[in-house]
């Protein structure tokens, strides 16, 4: 059996933390002392290692309540995948925002920013037709993915032109 202050100190929380999820019903101790301390177990302590690291992947005290009430895990792993498309939104809204700092900043000391205008004009000063640069798209798509899609970010276009340009470029030519 482990006291608050073994729990604090064992799972490195604050003892206000620890009351706290006991408070919105995340854990409760199994007994309490005869001197009215919380008394908790190694199942205490498992469910606490859990709580953690729902709290590190960013979830909310309500999502992990949830998940530690259900007794089925579809329900989890909706709340997971839920969680995960919020973290997606939240790193395309960070990389807008870096972006725009970078525009504000007048881009000092950062390669000059590239719109969609000027990476066009750049492939076609070079001779390569809008078919060419559709290409250009699909090997890249092909080849590195993510890079691509975090090209087209850089770009700063919206979310429904990334999207179009690669469905486009995973389509296999004829």
């Amino acid at each position: 059996m482990y006291s608050v202050g073994e729990m604090v100190r064992k799972f490195g929380l604050s003892r206000t933390t620890l009351l706290y999820y006991e408070n919105r019903g995340l854990i409760t101790p199994q007994r309490r002392a005869s001197s009215s301390y919380r008394l908790y177990t190694e199942a205490d302590c498992e469910k606490l290692a859990l709580i953690k690291t729902y709290r590190r992947a960013g979830m909310s005290v309500e999502a992990i309540k949830e998940i530690l009430d259900q007794d089925a895990t579809p329900n989890r792993e909706e709340i997971l995948k839920s969680q995960l498309e919020t973290l997606d939104q939240q790193i395309k809204q960070l990389h807008s925002q870096r972006a725009l700092i970078k525009t504000l900043l007048g881009n000092e000391g950062y390669v000059q920013s590239l719109t969609k205008e000027k990476w066009v004009e750049l492939l076609s000063s070079i001779g390569l037709d809008a078919a060419q640069q559709m290409e250009w798209h699909k090997q890249f798509e092909k080849q590195m993915p993510e890079a691509h899609q975090s090209f087209l970010e850089y770009l700063n276009l919206e979310e429904g032109e990334i999207q179009s340009i690669r469905i486009a470029s995973s389509k296999e030519t004829d």
